[in-house]
């Protein structure tokens, strides 16, 4: 099964319980999939420099991975109580990055669905705050099964 889908995506990084840095992006992808493993893929456009980083989000089980194609690229994995420890890879060099989540949240129906994850990130093992994704998705042609 595929479905084209709109999309919101909200990131921020939050000083305590106050969001800071928070971005926003309205984009289409497409979820596919059956009952036990979806993928919502979907690409993203750096305003400054047109770069396009290719994203998608498999979510199976009680777990979430996020993978960034393009320049920059990244694998992460959200297991509630796990902590996961991967590479951040730029133009200018890798990066250890260390992911530890305290909400990995996703639900879908049949013409929508959601994806929230709350995290704590150090790179370089180096704390750098914590951090929330909040994705919410529709299908692009309602009227159509």
């Amino acid at each position: 099964m595929r479905k084209n889908v709109i999309m919101t995506v909200v990131g921020c990084v939050k000083n305590g319980d106050i969001p800071e840095d928070v971005v926003k992006l309205f984009t289409t992808g497409y979820l596919s999939g059956e009952s036990g493993c979806w993928r919502l893929k979907y690409t993203e456009t750096d305003p400054e420099t047109s770069q396009r980083s290719h994203i998608t989000l498999k979510m199976e089980k009680n777990s979430v991975s996020m993978s960034r194609d393009g320049q920059e690229k990244t694998l992460m994995e959200f297991t509630p109580g796990r902590r996961f420890e991967g590479m951040y890879q730029t133009p200018y060099g890798d990066m250890s990055i260390g992911v530890f989540p305290n909400l990995v949240s996703y639900r879908l129906e049949e013409k929508k669905g959601e994806i929230d994850l709350s995290y704590r990130l150090d790179i370089q093992g180096q704390y750098t705050g914590d951090r929330e994704l909040h994705i919410r998705f529709a299908d692009k042609n309602p009227g159509q099964s």
